[in-house]
């Protein structure tokens, strides 16, 4: 039986191919049938890698002028494919096709945001690379790559949390305090 450590390390393993399959130029769509007038449209509003289709809503999409459903359908469609073909192991593949399917699903059907959550773990070999933040995701790059917006929860002084926004494509980064309370979430006082 794997540990978590073993698990890890796996998922590290697969972090090059990760990190290439997320910056596929959306060229490469060319090959799957999407016209290049559509990708000028794509690259117009600033998106110009095949995550960040994948990572922008239906609806975003068919704001884009010229773009209607079925080419927005297609165009995910075909960026679907190409992600999914850069993963390597079958956890990984299981993984990210899930987090498609979910996703697909309520973005389309329900318009409801998912939430995933992701533990994180020191990293006593980060100090040696002089990273900022040693903390590593548990998950790994596939859930990171995954998400549109990710938020950092920590502990402040007593009772206070702090909310920071370190990733997302439409929201600067930021941060925001509240309390945990027998009375559930409360703004922060100071």
């Amino acid at each position: 039986m794997k540990t978590l450590e073993d698990q890890a390390l796996e998922d590290e393993s697969g972090y090059q191919e990760d990190e290439e399959s997320f910056f596929q130029d959306i060229d490469l769509l060319q090959k799957h049938g999407i016209n290049v007038a559509d990708i000028k449209k794509l690259k117009s509003v600033g998106i110009c890698t095949v995550k960040g289709i994948q990572m922008t809503t239906r609806r975003a999409l068919c704001n884009v002028k010229g773009l209607s459903e079925a080419k927005v359908d297609k165009i995910k469609e075909a960026a679907g494919k190409l992600l999914i073909c850069g993963f390597q192991t079958a956890s990984e593949y299981r993984l990210v096709s899930l987090i498609f399917i979910v996703s697909h699903l309520l973005d389309i059907e329900y318009n409801v945001a998912v939430f995933v959550t992701n533990q994180m773990t020191a990293d006593p070999g980060a100090g040696m690379t002089f990273q900022a933040d040693p903390k590593k995701p548990i998950g790994g790059h596939i859930l990171a790559h995954a998400s549109t917006t990710r938020i950092s929860l920590r502990k402040g002084r007593a009772e206070l949390r702090i909310a920071k926004i370190f990733d997302s494509p439409d929201m600067p980064e930021s941060e925001a305090t509240f309390a945990i309370t027998a009375g559930g979430i409360t703004d922060a006082k100071d």
